[in-house]
Formats: structure tokens, C-alpha cells, sequence
């Protein structure tokens, strides 16, 4: 089965001051957010028909087929009691009333305890039926937190914090497609060459429909130091090579010790 789904969902929430709400007749003290306050929130690999389920207002409810399997046993099996248990035990309570002093005592008690018995087995029967009802929505509402709780990737900051995460591993991953793919080749590779072997490899091996931002790629390689370009043409460093400069660039992101001695001095 093949389902199709957002990778990634931002929402962006921001209510409405507690004078608008008042006017709309809100109870302020069962919202769970402050009134006028502005709230965000991203989940991960959210099925397209399930995207309403990620809303703060969502409810769940019973597809129709829940709905007839919950309701049709319940009528038919309403209606065989009624016609088997409950209408002829009522019938017989209802002329032993009529018959009045035809009737013996015995006989009016007999009737009026078998209708009384048929009542609440009604009511009983009427009560699991509402009883499933509940414990189904119970079961969906759950369904719903726990899918909801797996999905939840961030809140509010945290919600920045992941978008900025995702962003820096994407252009990595970018980085390294490029480089991969300008040391496998055997010669110099233009920009657009190098787009097409990407994007190809990306159809055939991953079936996957890709616009590489080589520019961008290829801009960073150059910043730092891994990737030369020649009359449009690119190559890259060996690997050995490629692995001293990271590591030199790695070391110095910071020069705290520099910093240290300087102010000694």
C-alpha cells in the first residue's frame, strides 16, 4: 500500500486576545494556551489524508464502517429482544391489568415480574451498547495522542531549533553528494554535468524525483578548500587530502586558547 505523506509540518498558531474570545463566549480557564499567545509546532511524516489530525482543534470520529458495525447488531439485536423478550412479557403485564379480579394474584405477580425483568435487560443492553460507543472513542482518542506524540518533533523554540538542525543536514548531505560524485568521475566535471549524474542516480536508485542545487554545492566546496574549478570545469581533492583540511578547519572553528594568551599578555 502506498501512502502518500508531508515529511514535514510547521503550524503556526496564534490566538486571539482574551477580549475576542470573551465575546465568542470562551472559557478562558479550560484553554490550554494563554490568550494572544503564539505557538508553533512541527511533526515528521504525516500522512496527506491525516493532515487535519495534527490540528490543536482536531476530534476524532468514527469512519462509517465503525458506525454500522457498532449500530447495525445493535438495532437488529435491540429489536429481537423487544420482539422476543420484552413486548410479549409487557403484552401479558398489560392484560393481567385489564382482567383485573379474573386474574389471580400469582398470576399478576408472575406477569408483572417478567416485564419488569424484560425492562431491564433492555436497559442493560441499551447501557453496553452506549458503553461501546465510549470505550471506541476513548480508543480513537488515543490512537490519536499516541500518533500525535511519535510525530511531534518540536515546540515553539524547539520547533526553530529543528527546522535550523534539518537545514544543516541537508546542505552536509548536499556537500557530500557533490564531492562523492566529482572524485568518483574521471574527469572534470562541468556544473550541469554534474547536476544531471546526480539527479540521474537519484531517479535509478532511489526512484526519486531530485532538483540538486549544484551552484550551491559546488560554492561550498570551493569555501573550503575541497573542491577547484578550471575554465568551468571542477575537480576535487583527494580524499586523504580532503580529510587534513577538515580537520584543520575543524580545529580552528574556535581559537579559544589564542584568545586565552592574548589576554595574559
Amino acid at each position: 500500500m502506498e501512502i502518500e505523506y508531508y515529511d514535514r509540518v510547521l503550524i503556526y498558531l496564534n490566538y486571539s486576545d482574551a477580549d475576542y474570545l470573551k465575546e465568542k463566549k470562551v472559557k478562558l480557564g479550560k484553554m490550554p494556551i494563554d490568550p494572544g499567545s503564539i505557538a508553533l509546532k512541527i511533526f515528521k511524516r504525516v500522512p496527506k489524508n491525516d493532515l487535519e489530525t495534527v490540528f490543536p482543534n482536531a476530534i476524532p470520529k468514527m469512519s462509517l464502517k465503525d458506525k454500522l458495525l457498532l449500530w447495525v447488531p445493535g438495532v437488529f439485536g435491540g429489536l429481537s429482544l423487544l420482539s422476543a423478550k420484552v413486548i410479549p412479557a409487557l403484552i401479558n403485564m398489560y392484560e393481567a391489568y385489564q382482567t383485573g379480579e379474573a386474574i389471580d394474584l400469582l398470576n399478576s405477580k408472575t406477569s408483572l415480574n417478567q416485564g419488569l425483568i424484560a425492562l431491564g435487560i433492555l436497559g442493560a443492553y441499551c447501557f453496553r451498547q452506549y458503553n461501546n460507543f465510549i470505550n471506541k472513542k476513548i480508543r480513537y482518542s488515543k490512537t490519536l495522542s499516541d500518533s500525535l506524540y511519535f510525530k511531534n518533533v518540536g515546540n515553539n523554540s524547539g520547533a526553530f531549533y529543528s527546522l535550523l538542525n534539518s537545514s544543516e543536514e541537508e546542505a552536509l548531505k548536499e556537500t557530500i553528494l557533490a564531492y562523492t560524485f566529482l572524485h568518483e568521475s574521471e574527469k572534470s566535471l562541468t556544473a550541469e554535468e554534474l547536476d544531471d549524474q546526480i539527479e540521474s542516480w537519484f531517479k535509478t536508485k532511489l526512484n526519486t524525483d531530485l532538483d540538486f542545487d549544484v551552484n550551491d554545492a559546488l560554492a561550498k566546496l570551493k569555501s573550503i578548500g575541497l573542491g577547484i574549478e578550471t575554465n568551468g570545469k571542477w575537480n576535487v581533492i583527494r580524499l586523504n587530502e580532503a580529510l587534513v583540511a577538515i580537520d584543520e578547519l575543524w580545529d580552528n572553528v574556535f581559537q579559544y586558547n589564542q584568545k586565552v594568551d592574548s589576554l595574559k599578555n
